[in-house]
């Protein structure tokens, strides 16, 4: 796609993803000595990620264009926190940081623009799951929701909410490893101060507390999100599909019940809080059909209403749901992986 050497090390193949605000590109690590390198700006946080490089030529990596609108060296604030939590992490289903760099010759925008230089991943879970040419066996479920879920806990166990878990942010490498990435919206350190916004998560995957405009919550609004994640492997389709926040409050409580003061204290106090229409909650194994009760229960337990009740990331690792039918090592959507021609995500609301 383009010969220009960027930051001295990288040249760019193709574009493989596109938002109004950034750009994801395939690239290749090439020679830093090439003579054809200029247009880039060592900054502070190159330098603290330079332990994290990998310049073997020939490697590809991904390259995340963001456009610099505010704060520190006039790097925006979501991309500060999300070099900040990746930086601190290592596990082997969280996106790795390899490099960062500021770049002042752009022409996508007329600012100066960011990169983050991670692993290159083939595919996300969104294009999987809506792909008309795969269908998941309960093992490739079982294979990608544990490690999910082993991602989660390591972030949790830091004190890091995600706060945007949805297939599009779970990076599948050729060897079928999931990763979770995009840590824009992260947050770290002190969920107590009750000055968290609730204009995060993808309204798909948006827990009821923080569509009720909750300003303290905790981690299992990520487990409600793996929950929704979960219930789309399993279903091939968006299992709340709301169009807006109360469309999505209807469609939740549809299925799992219009929740009461008895059944989840202190809801009614939230600042968006408005009673719903008292509906009955549906048994989820009349909308998942030919799956095991540890399935249907460890749904139950993700999406639980009360977040106070929700399984933790942890305690969902060590469900039965993971011990008993098909086993993880029976999974077999590496072998699509392989073969998959990458396209470009399809937006999601």
């Amino acid at each position: 796609m383009s010969t220009r050497l960027y930051n001295n090390r990288y040249t760019i193949v193709e574009e493989i993803d596109a938002t109004p605000f950034t750009r994801v590109y395939k690239a290749q690590v090439v020679d830093g000595n090439h003579p054809g390198a200029t247009g880039t700006q060592t900054t502070q946080m190159e330098e603290e990620t330079k332990t994290s490089q990998e310049k073997t030529t020939g490697n590809f990596v991904a390259l995340k264009k963001l456009k610099n609108t505010r704060g520190f060296e006039n790097i925006s604030l979501d991309t500060l926190r999300e070099v900040k939590v990746l930086k601190g992490l290592d596990h082997p289903h969280i996106i790795k940081l390899l490099d960062t760099f500021v770049d002042k010759q752009t022409t996508t925008y007329q600012k100066e623009s960011t990169f983050l230089v991670m692993e290159f991943m083939k595919l996300d879970l969104h294009n999987l799951i809506h792909s008309d040419s795969f269908t998941f066996t309960k093992a490739d479920i079982k294979s990608i929701m544990h490690q999910i879920l082993s991602g989660l806990a390591c972030l949790h166990k830091n004190q890091i909410i995600h706060r945007d878990i949805k297939p599009a942010n779970i990076l599948l490498a050729e060897d079928g490893t999931a990763k979770i990435s995009d840590f824009g919206s992260a947050r770290l350190g002190n969920f107590d101060e009750g000055n968290m916004t609730p204009r995060v998560t993808t309204r798909y995957y948006r827990s009821p507390e923080i569509l009720y405009g909750a300003k303290t919550y905790g981690p299992t609004v990520d487990t409600w999100a793996a929950g929704c994640t979960m219930a789309e492997m399993l279903l091939g389709k968006h299992f709340f599909p709301g169009h807006s926040e109360i469309d999505e409050l209807t469609k939740i409580f549809s299925i799992r019940g219009t929740p009461t003061e008895e059944t989840c204290p202190g809801l009614s106090e939230l600042p968006c809080y408005i009673p719903f229409e008292p509906v009955k909650k549906v048994s989820l194994d009349t909308i998942f059909h030919n799956v095991s009760q540890e399935t249907i229960d460890l749904l139950e337990r993700l999406l639980e209403l009360d977040p106070k009740k929700r399984i933790t990331s942890q305690e969902a690792l060590e469900h039965p749901y993971f011990t008993t039918g098909s086993s993880i090592n029976e999974s077999t959507y590496q072998e699509y992986i392989k073969t998959y021609v990458p396209k470009k995500k399809q937006s999601e609301h």
